[in-house]
């Protein structure tokens, strides 16, 4: 391979890296379309208040899940481990995560059913009916519980290395929830019970695919109640109960930002904001795509006892993510208008400030995503979940202050979230990392400064070129648009911004033919 990267990475990982980025941004593509596509359609079809309850159904969803969440972020821990070293004990952390998230799926059956049934009497629901509102709830509910339990067998293409896989298998998922939903509209009717029907299907049909690439992946793991290992389960719950305090504490932030508007607020305010939250989910999936490729190498290194690589990975990964990541948010800024206007029409364009406020603080959310591992990797969980919770509880608290006690409205729900994540994930949690991975104190805070210096000069040129540059307000032009700056971006941050080191590992990801046009043309 090429020199320091090759030996930083090694040269399966480094061969893995690019389908697995790929598929990742295919992911996203994919994601990016649904809510593109959906979101004008639903307005259109049911209108902005009867739509408002569809962000709130599936904003419902993440607390089911945060058991789930948190549990497959410890199971993936211990099984990229156990891969690499023991496949006995692979096999029973996998049947002991198969059973027991068997158990958190049947124990939480009560419990969706009662949500399904008090909806229509919690939250305002418009102009649906009663029993449209509580079918929807039961159904995209019950597609969450068969995803929780599905998520055995994703851990295994993830703990495989095998993302671009993982990738494939959510793809469907989603492909197929938004062809269904038209389908149901065209040909049936357009109520909301049909969104909760084509996630149910959509959740079997993951469920079964996932469960044939796993297989495929990895056929020396089977379903066997003999594997079950009590006492690997006290030892993933023990990590996980903490896990499962900081997916809280995250689903006390934006989630929670949107019920409050929805029942302070009102269904038509939820609706505006639901396109804030859709856009802010939208960007989080780029992040994720660009993130989620590190956790399996930062474990991989762990498990070959290469602490010092690891570290240089971890923060090459947040130095690569935050300059990634700056050019969208800043595009995504700058042509917020004519980007509003074409997504979901001119009615729209007053969430502009709301746009700003959100969007800046997603370059360090983004960039501090690839450290997280290394709290699990050390078991180091505890901190950050109190952290967490604790920011999150402050956050429902200024939210509900900002409603109740000042004019500022959306735009304060979104300067309100934006400012305590801003503490939480560039300031705190950093420090905490590094503390606990033998990093200097501010090692991930410089790493972190190069992304928001990137977005803080690409707002600048791009509104220089606003000014001059009269971009016709089309899909095309915007795209094309788009496209250009970003592969002049990319250009400028791997000749300007990258050292020798992280040009190498770079390098060592790409295919050789490709790698010699890149480095002609960058």
């Amino acid at each position: 391979m090429n020199g320091e990267g090759g030996s930083l990475l090694g040269e399966g990982v480094s061969r893995r890296i690019l389908p697995n980025v790929a598929s990742n941004l295919a992911f996203m593509l994919v994601n990016f379309v649904m809510g593109l596509v959906l979101v004008p359609y639903y307005i259109s079809e049911l209108g902005v208040a009867a739509y408002a309850i569809i962000p709130v159904a599936t904003s419902i969803t993440s607390y089911i899940t945060l058991i789930s969440d948190s549990l497959t972020s410890t199971v993936s821990r211990y099984l990229t481990i156990d891969m690499g070293s023991d496949m006995t004990s692979a096999k029973r952390t996998f049947n002991t995560a198969v059973f027991g998230f068997t158990c958190i799926v049947v124990a939480a059956i009560p419990i969706i059913i009662l949500i399904s049934l008090l909806a229509p009497s919690i939250f305002d629901i418009a102009t649906n009916t009663v029993l449209s509102v509580q079918v929807m709830f039961v159904c995209i509910l019950s597609a969450v519980l068969i995803s929780i339990w599905s998520n055995n067998f994703i851990t295994v293409m993830y703990s495989k290395n095998r993302i671009d896989l993982m990738n494939t298998v959510k793809i469907v998922q989603v492909l197929l929830q938004i062809a269904l939903i038209i389908l149901f509209f065209t040909f049936v009717s357009e109520s909301v019970e049909y969104v909760g029907l084509a996630y149910l299907i959509a959740a079997v049909v993951y469920s079964v695919f996932g469960f044939l690439m796993a297989r495929r992946v990895c056929p020396e793991l089977r379903v066997s109640r003999r594997q079950f290992d009590r006492g690997r389960l006290g030892e993933m719950l023990s990590v996980g109960g903490w896990s499962l305090i900081n997916s809280l504490g995250n689903l006390l932030f934006i989630q929670t930002s949107l019920l409050l508007v929805n029942v302070m607020m009102g269904a038509e305010a939820g609706g505006y904001f639901g396109v804030i939250v859709t856009l802010i989910s939208a960007v989080s999936s780029l992040v994720d795509t660009l993130a989620s490729i590190f956790a399996p190498i930062i474990y991989g290194l762990f498990a070959d006892g290469k602490t010092e690589a690891m570290g240089r990975v971890s923060r090459m990964a947040v130095k690569v993510v935050g300059l990634v990541m700056s050019m969208p948010i800043a595009f995504l800024c700058v042509f917020s208008v004519p980007i509003l206007t074409l997504w979901v029409g001119a009615d729209y364009t007053s969430l502009t400030d709301v746009v700003w406020a959100t969007m800046f603080v997603m370059i360090g959310i983004g960039a501090i995503s690839p450290a997280y591992p290394l709290t699990m990797v050390y078991l180091k969980v505890k901190v950050p979940g109190i952290i967490t919770f604790i920011f999150g509880l402050i956050n429902v608290f200024l939210t509900v202050m900002v409603i109740r006690y000042t004019d500022l409205g959306l735009v304060g729900v979104g300067i309100t979230w934006s400012v305590t994540m801003f503490v939480k994930n560039c300031i705190v949690n950093p420090w905490y990392i590094g503390r606990v991975s033998g990093m200097g104190t501010f090692d991930l805070h410089k790493s972190l400064a190069y992304g928001f210096v990137s977005y803080f000069g690409l707002l600048v040129f791009y509104y220089v070129l606003d000014m001059f540059l009269d971009v016709p307000v089309s899909w095309f032009w915007m795209i094309l648009l788009g496209v250009v700056l970003l592969a002049i971006h990319v250009v400028l941050v791997y000749r300007v911004a990258l050292n020798r080191e992280e040009r190498e590992v770079v390098n060592s990801c790409i295919p050789g033919p490709v790698r010699r046009v890149f480095e002609r043309f960058a």
